[in-house]
């Protein structure tokens, strides 16, 4: 993930994301998602728009959640 591997980055935050391996850490996904997503990892995008959605690591934003979702549609 360090290293710039968009599969690595989204993997990472999935782990923090559930706990696997390490405590769940709501701000580490939502780290990684954004990583990942800013590298075009579809996945990652939608991720990071349900953690914009809900919350989860970061503020509320419906409008950053609807943009990730836009662009993971295309």
């Amino acid at each position: 993930a360090e290293n710039g591997d968009k599969e690595a980055m989204f993997n990472l935050a999935v782990h923090y994301r559930n706990g696997e391996g390490t405590e769940k850490n709501s701000e580490k996904a939502f780290h990684w998602y954004q990583k990942a997503a800013e590298k075009d990892h579809i996945d990652a995008m939608y991720s990071l728009a349900n953690h914009y959605y809900n919350g989860k690591g970061t503020e509320k934003n419906f409008e950053k959640a609807f943009n990730w979702c836009q662009k993971a549609a295309k």
